[in-house]
């Protein structure tokens, strides 16, 4: 689960450099409903420090039979 975070965080972090560098101000991340919330913390995070971008989460679930 750590190590999910930290690519999680890392991922948010490359959109954001991304996006400052093409001076856009929204960011959309989407993925798994497992880290959505843990998404939401990190965006809402970046948020305060960088008012001007806004970031939408979007979660979805895996149906994954083997």
């Amino acid at each position: 689960m750590t190590k999910s975070l930290l690519a999680l965080s890392l991922i948010l972090s490359s959109a954001a450099v991304s996006t400052s560098a093409m001076a856009a101000e929204h960011i959309a991340v989407s993925g798994s409903t497992s880290v959505t919330e843990v998404m939401e913390v990190l965006g809402e995070t970046y948020h305060k420090s960088h008012p001007d971008v806004f970031i939408d989460i979007n979660g979805y679930w895996f149906n994954c039979r083997h």
